[in-house]
């Protein structure tokens, strides 16, 4: 049997175990274009851009991260980064287009922590309202 492919494939630069709900799709850095979102079981969390092999911004020691959506959580028309630990802190990300050249991409901090119920395993980021 031959098998052919003509798909180009991207391979990231990401070690440890990923929640199937802990990888997510979306304008992280709020700059028009979508970037990857990961995170893994031992706490780290990676932003890819485009078809970078390295991420383009990194935040670490969040826990065990089981949940990442990207969205206007604030409704101030800016996307944001959610993330939930299966210990159930939930920290949030926002990252400006304007000021990427100032902040520290290796060690990225939440603008925002706070405690939700334990074992989250699924988060679901809609705008209700219109």
């Amino acid at each position: 049997m031959r098998a052919v492919s003509f798909v180009s494939r991207l391979e990231f630069e990401f070690k440890g175990n990923v929640s199937k709900n802990a990888i997510s799709l979306g304008d992280a850095d709020n700059d028009g274009d979508n970037e990857l979102v990961i995170g893994n079981l031992k706490g780290d969390l990676a932003i890819f851009k485009g078809d970078q092999s390295f991420p383009f911004a990194e935040a670490h020691d969040l826990g065990m991260i089981m949940v990442i959506v990207i969205g206007d959580v604030l409704n101030d028309g800016l996307n944001s980064i959610v993330c939930i630990n299966a210990e159930g802190m939930c920290y949030i990300f926002q990252i400006n287009k304007d000021d990427i050249e100032l902040i520290d991409k290796k060690d990225l901090r939440p603008f925002h922590k706070q405690r939700l119920p334990a074992n989250t395993k699924v988060a679901l980021l809609a705008d209700v309202g219109k």
